[in-house]
């Protein structure tokens, strides 16, 4: 184990993490994490909100003149090069679209490596224990990477992929990503389809939220934090679950 993952750093982590929840710093408390996985939580939503604004008020010009400076500062961030492409498109600039969105997809499937060796690693059960979501953040927004370059069939296989595991929130962000999309493109049939297929998806969960699996998380979550169960134990029967709900809810897309 290296230094930096060694046990008194991630014991003093951990630390840190209860003491700033306990404070109600939620920002605070994220940033012991930040240190070793990177910002993955920083996401500057107030540019994704802004250029998202833009692109539906119509307003291509300002949301390019937005655009640029932020990704000539050297910001790696994929929504960036994302709106950047969908803007160019809408303006009819082609030229740098299929780059700036192969160049988004290069930023998330990096981020997904590096957060699948975090997962894999030392930090593993910090972060299972604050941040279980990043494991599958990647899903949210690559598919529609691969919408946006035309790539249906691959979109809508990491889309179904997609469905085994995002949890709730994320399946919510991924929506609103797609419903943007949409909205933009009405004209993209494809598009259109895997909108309705996670429309159907959240209905299965509100309508079919599995009551006896959520009962027996709960009762393995008892049992862990009476020692009953080992961390390792707790996780392995945890996932096993999860597996299952997924499969469930998976079944009715087959």
């Amino acid at each position: 184990m290296s230094a930096s993952f060694s046990r008194d750093t991630i014991a003093r982590a951990d630390a840190e993490i209860q003491e700033h929840l306990a404070q109600d710093r939620l920002e605070d408390a994220l940033a012991p994490l930040d240190r070793f996985v990177g910002a993955y939580r920083r996401t500057p939503n107030l540019l994704i909100d802004k250029a998202s604004g833009m692109l539906l008020a119509g307003e291509l010009e300002p949301a390019l003149a937005y655009l640029d400076p932020v990704l000539a500062g050297g910001a790696n961030f994929d929504w960036a090069y994302y709106a950047r492409a969908l803007t160019r498109r809408l303006l009819g600039q082609e030229q740098g679209v299929q780059n700036d969105l192969l160049q988004a997809m290069a930023i998330v499937q990096e981020r997904r490596r590096r957060h699948k060796l975090h997962f894999d690693g030392p930090m593993s059960h910090l972060l299972a224990k604050y941040a279980p979501e990043i494991r599958w953040a990647h899903a949210v927004d690559l598919p529609l990477y691969h919408l946006a370059l035309g790539e249906e069939g691959d979109a809508a296989q990491l889309y179904q992929e997609a469905l085994r595991q995002l949890p709730d929130l994320l399946l919510r962000l991924a929506r609103r990503r797609l419903d943007l999309f949409c909205t933009i493109f009405p004209q993209q049939g494809g598009a259109q389809a895997l909108q309705e297929r996670i429309q159907q998806q959240q209905q299965l969960r509100s309508e079919r939220g599995p009551a006896d699996y959520n009962q027996l998380l709960q009762q393995l979550a008892a049992l862990h934090e009476a020692g009953v169960l080992s961390e390792e134990e707790y996780s392995a029967k945890k996932a096993e679950i999860h597996q299952r709900i997924g499969a469930q809810w998976l079944r009715a897309f087959e």
